[in-house]
């Protein structure tokens, strides 16, 4: 028996191209996307080196650290915000039109 609908009908694609520039003397870390024009400028970064340094993401409850040129994203632990579904959202919504 073959079942429809069971496979990926898509195609692989590349991951976007990102470009940090880290500038130490003012504790900043700019980020462009290849073939975009938007540049996202992080602030109060700790800033040690090219390859070593660490930035709390504006707005959000998440850090982005460089160690040794290898770049990870943390959540922050005790923040109010966090990152939901939409559907979560929704459904706390509905909670708070409800409950007022």
């Amino acid at each position: 028996m073959i079942l429809d609908n069971t496979y990926c009908k898509g195609k692989w694609i590349d991951d976007p191209v990102l470009t940090y520039i880290v500038d130490k003397e003012n504790n900043t870390v700019s980020r462009t996307v290849k073939d975009q024009p938007d540049v996202i400028q992080y602030k109060n970064c700790s800033v040690l080196s090219r390859k070593n340094w660490s930035c709390v993401i504006e707005g959000s409850a998440e850090e982005i650290h460089t160690t040794d040129g290898k770049i990870t994203h943390e959540t922050i632990e005790n923040s109010e915000k966090r990152q939901i579904t939409r559907l979560e959202w929704l459904q706390n919504r509905l909670l708070s039109i409800v409950s007022s």
